[in-house]
């Protein structure tokens, strides 16, 4: 049965799990009141809680958490007010992730569509909430291709697809059905939603998109490669 939502349990739900992030905390009265600086927030949170975290698409996490935090709370002036507390800025960094990450979910779930996601942060927050909800196959169906999707995104050369023209792309995008082809090809190597994880994905995108670039705009002939295809021909035929 699909998930009915409204604004009001979205924003329950997106509260109740920023809190999970804190096992001993179980209102938001509490973590402000416990998280007074960045040091209680760690100390209160769940032990891999900077790894799971992503404040920005430039967020790098080879550097220390709270250089992290500061980093993005500078970063970030219309999201933060430097007179409040670390708690209520690391809840203003993080909360809209979450309640946006639960509202793409509850929606795909209800609507049975794959988000085509984009950007970093809003994958990380998505996969990170979906992973506690695998025991639903159209959730692990719907990490697999929202994966396979911002792969495509990330390493498509958008360039090469633009050089013959908008229409000649639209025609070619109807003839090859990219996308039913790609999962085709994913499945007969063995690549499905339960197995995706162990392969290297990203390589097979990218001979994919190769193939697609060809089609929409062919490798121009030269006198070269026209020379050595009518040797081949000739050798062939002799």
């Amino acid at each position: 049965m699909a998930i009915r939502h409204s604004r009001a349990k979205i924003l329950l739900l997106s509260g109740v799990l920023f809190l999970s992030m804190f096992p001993t905390i179980t209102s938001m009265e509490m973590y402000v009141q416990k998280c007074s600086n960045f040091s209680d927030i760690v100390q209160y949170g769940i032990p891999n809680l900077s790894e799971i975290i992503m404040f920005s698409e430039d967020d790098d996490k080879t550097i220390p958490f709270e250089e992290r935090f500061r980093a993005a709370i500078n970063n970030a002036p219309g999201m933060v007010d430097k007179t409040k507390s670390d708690a209520e800025n690391f809840f203003m960094l993080v909360y809209g992730f979450v309640q946006q990450a639960i509202d793409v979910i509850v929606s795909c779930e209800e609507y049975r569509c794959i988000p085509y996601i984009r950007y970093p942060v809003a994958l990380n927050y998505i996969s990170l909430i979906a992973g506690n909800l695998l025991h639903m196959e159209y959730i692990r169906e719907m990490c697999f291709k929202m994966s396979i999707a911002f792969i495509v995104y990330n390493l498509c050369d958008k360039e090469k697809l633009s050089q013959e023209g908008f229409i000649v792309f639209l025609s070619c995008r109807d003839k090859v059905s990219f996308s039913d082809k790609l999962f085709a090809s994913l499945e007969e190597k063995g690549i499905t939603h339960e197995t995706y994880l162990k392969y290297p994905v990203r390589e097979y995108v990218g001979n994919a998109l190769l193939e697609l670039y060809e089609l929409i705009a062919p490798p121009k002939s030269t006198w070269l490669s026209r020379s050595i295809t009518r040797i081949k021909r000739f050798f062939k035929i002799a």
